[in-house]
């Protein structure tokens, strides 16, 4: 499934998001599709630099936390939220692939490749249930093993 966010931004900057099919999913599949939709609103805020978009993504109450590529963990929901209207200014293009969906019930975890064009990272976006809805608790990196060469 490719989906595909075309922007108008000044320098004709597009993005888009693409996903590998939910049968290999082994979870509650109507959970699955909740998170996955939470997860393609996260993307959809990112690649249409809507803060507006991307507050509504992001979990309300308790502990919320960013990690963006090369910089420190930023805590709380006001922080978090300052990191992203920054970075949504001028957003990079970007390519997004979900990899795996993981979950411990209360908890669910998306595990993605972000190409960035230069650079190509994994990234978790965690989720938890907020008043019947899935929010974005996390993004960050996820640790890798490195490749031999």
């Amino acid at each position: 499934m490719v989906k595909h966010y075309d922007n108008d931004f000044e320098n004709g900057g597009w993005v888009r998001f693409s996903s590998h099919p939910k049968a290999d999913m082994p979870h509650d599949a109507e959970t699955t599709d909740a998170v996955l939709a939470a997860n393609d609103a996260f993307y959809a805020a990112f690649a249409g630099a809507d803060f507006a978009a991307m507050e509504t993504v992001w979990g309300q109450s308790g502990s919320i936390a960013v990690e963006h590529p090369g910089g420190a963990r930023i805590k709380g929901r006001n922080d978090v939220l300052e990191s992203w209207r920054a970075i949504l200014r001028a957003p990079p293009p970007i390519t997004c692939t979900v990899e795996d969906v993981i979950s411990d019930e209360e908890q669910w975890a998306v595990i993605c490749q972000e190409d960035l064009g230069r650079v190509v990272l994994r990234m978790v976006n965690v989720f938890r249930k907020e008043e019947g809805e899935w929010k974005m608790i996390y993004h960050g990196p996820a640790p890798s093993r490195a490749l031999n060469s």
